[in-house]
């Protein structure tokens, strides 16, 4: 016969312990459930972070190529070109090759040349010191321009000292020797801003990357300016990327061979690493993530591909990636016992005591799989319920800022980078809001601007939507920088809206006459038709007796901007004819 106290104990084992397997089991999923999700999106972000990095690398070396550029086209002078006859050269070293190379046009053509190189050759320095990474810069002049003026080629020799090299000649050269002028033909070749390489540089004596520009004028092939990112340079910037404890990063181009590998030389394939890996070379395929095993090690790889071509990895052992929740998994699986006995011998006292943690921590992971991530823990326990509650709320705080992060790409207009609709229906509503209260006339009140970029099918149809991109861009950028206080939206293909407010309100009219110079300025100084602007603009006051919320002013706005719209356009006709 057994005591009460025994039956009493009896069912408060089998209580807990039936209780204990029930709350851990749903931890447990939760946990699997959710961690399996937040280690995928982990090496993404690592992945991306990495990628960024990386991308404002290149981005500074395309710039600085580009200033330099922009320096050498506006000092070569296009009347003097003509004179000398080398209008429509286009490198091929027989365009214009018939003319008289020691005339006196050719003469002030070589002055001209001369007196350009000398002036880039001192901007370019300046701008190359201040460029991470360059082991060398620069410009090759087009040989059928001049037998006289060459260019210049730097090399670095320390962190602030560049030192004059020979420059190549070209013309000794196959166009297809890649080692020695693939430099110079690759980018004359495909005419555009280019990456070239990896290859080994003949007056480098090693493995580079170069940003290369060919540079043109009035129709002219005028030569190329380029940089080069040294292999050293480049495998130290890869291995300054924090991927995980023991994760990495490499580099391989389009065709899977290894550029930089921290375990395998220069020149290898991906596929020596695992058959699996080869699957991210065929270019068509959309695979960002992929498990592979090396050395008896599982691990992910995660991959993108930079503006160059060159494809950036970070892989890390699985292990290492789902350690987070699988260690919480385990040492769910460990305590859980110990917990249950402590419940059975401390009965009521223990059982309350940590049965409460263990349910904020399920009703925790059910809040984070339904998205809510702002966790309500205050258990401050320096036991394993402790150690759990704080990696809940770590890795809660680390998805909210990813989802964060995802929200605000969907407010952002991805062609001008303003916010798009979305974000100005939130702007009204908020806006709204403030109108419905009675403060829509506080601090000096908000007018509406509404933009229309005029011709804008007009230029899609007769030049190319890529063409009228460029103009949407241009027209985003005028508005912008002239009202740098107030938000910018694009709510339609061609229409801009900016909220005046505060600075921005009280100095509207010297904010269009602004706003006008600079697009004169702009259509002055456009090469091309889709290089102008033409905008509509309206502008109304908000007015708390006409208007109950911020679209009653912008429907005013609008109204006035179709007006200037037909009178810029009546202006065109009458000039027209």
């Amino acid at each position: 016969m057994h005591s009460f106290r025994a039956r009493i104990t009896a069912l408060m084992i089998v209580a807990i312990l039936v209780y204990g397997v029930l709350v851990g089991g749903l931890v447990l999923l939760s946990i699997r459930r959710v961690g399996a999700s937040t280690s995928e999106r982990t090496m993404d972000l690592i992945c991306e972070t990495n990628y960024e990095q990386m991308e404002e690398y290149l981005d500074g070396v395309e710039n600085s190529v580009s200033q330099i550029s922009h320096y050498i086209t506006d000092e070569v002078d296009v009347t003097e070109m003509a004179r000398a006859g080398i209008i429509g050269a286009d490198g091929s070293g027989f365009s214009v090759a018939d003319r008289d190379m020691d005339s006196d046009e050719q003469k002030r053509m070589d002055g001209v040349l001369t007196d350009a190189v000398n002036k880039i050759d001192l901007i370019a320095h300046d701008i190359a010191i201040y460029t991470n990474g360059v082991s060398s810069y620069y410009f090759k002049l087009n040989p059928e321009l001049s037998d006289k003026v060459d260019g210049f080629w730097y090399e670095k020799i320390n962190s602030y000292t560049f030192e004059k090299r020979d420059n190549i000649d070209v013309t000794s050269y196959s166009s297809d020797d890649i080692e020695h002028v693939g430099w110079y033909y690759l980018p004359q070749d495909r005419g555009r801003p280019s990456w070239v390489g990896p290859y080994v540089s003949s007056n480098l004596d090693e493995m580079v990357i170069s940003y290369i520009e060919p540079l043109y004028k009035a129709g002219t092939f005028i030569g190329i300016v380029g940089m080069d990112i040294s292999y050293p340079t480049l495998e130290a910037h890869i291995n300054e990327l924090q991927v995980l404890q023991s994760g990495y990063a490499f580099l391989t181009d389009e065709n899977g061979v290894v550029i930089y590998h921290p375990e395998l030389p220069a020149g290898a394939m991906i596929s020596n690493i695992n058959p699996e890996l080869d699957a991210v070379r065929n270019e068509a395929s959309n695979i960002s993530t992929i498990e592979y095993e090396n050395l008896g090690v599982k691990k992910r790889a995660t991959w993108r591909t930079l503006s160059n071509g060159i494809r950036l990895f970070v892989t890390a052992p699985v292990r290492e990636i789902n350690g987070a929740w699988q260690n919480i998994s385990l040492m769910i699986l460990i305590v859980t016992p110990l917990v249950m006995l402590l419940f059975a011998v401390g009965i009521r006292r223990l059982m309350r005591r940590m049965t409460r943690p263990i349910e904020d921590l399920a009703g925790a992971a059910g809040q984070i799989s339904e998205g809510k991530y702002d966790l309500e823990l205050d258990y401050e326990g320096d036991d394993e319920i402790g150690v759990l509650t704080k990696s809940f709320i770590e890795m809660a705080g680390q998805i909210k800022l990813f989802v964060q992060d995802l929200n605000s790409k969907a407010y952002t207009d991805s062609l001008t980078g303003v916010r798009n609709k979305s974000a100005y229906d939130v702007f009204c509503r908020q806006m709204d809001e403030t109108i419905q209260a009675g403060k829509g006339s506080e601090n000096g009140g908000f007018a509406v601007a509404m933009f229309d970029c005029n011709e804008l099918k007009e230029t899609n149809d007769r030049y190319g939507h890529d063409k009228g991109d460029i103009y949407l861009q241009t027209a985003c950028s005028l508005i912008c920088k002239v009202f740098s206080h107030s938000p910018v939206f694009r709510v339609g293909g061609d229409e801009f809206i900016s909220v005046l407010r505060n600075e921005d309100l009280r100095n509207r009219e010297q904010l269009l006459k602004l706003f006008d110079e600079r697009a004169r300025s702009i259509n002055n100084f456009a090469k091309n038709e889709w290089d102008k602007v033409s905008l509509a603009i309206g502008i109304a006051d908000y007015d708390p007796e006409l208007d109950s919320s911020v679209e009653d002013t912008a429907r005013r706005a609008d109204e006035l901007m179709y007006r200037h719209k037909n009178l810029m356009k009546g202006m065109a006709e009458e000039k027209s004819q």
